[in-house]
């Protein structure tokens, strides 16, 4: 019974640490400015407004390093 118990806590984590794998590569290989991005190195991940995150990921032109203006009213508080 041990034995079982062993082989299925072996099991889970290696499909975990398989299922992160997959994650991460696929995120590297979705995103142009991930490119050179290695496995080692670890991803900072945060979260932000949809509003923001929407006009970030709707961005026509990744990877460029060029500023963009937003429109102030677009950082009020709108009460939410």
């Amino acid at each position: 019974m041990l034995a079982l118990l062993a082989g299925h806590e072996l099991f889970q984590r290696a499909s975990d640490r398989l299922l992160e794998w997959m994650r991460v590569r696929a995120l590297r290989q979705s995103h142009p400015e991930m490119e050179g991005v290695t496995e080692e190195e670890e991803l900072l991940g945060f979260q932000i407004d949809e509003a923001l995150g929407a006009v970030i990921l709707n961005n026509e032109h990744p990877g460029k390093d060029e500023p963009f203006l937003l429109d102030p009213a677009f950082f009020e508080d709108d009460g939410e």
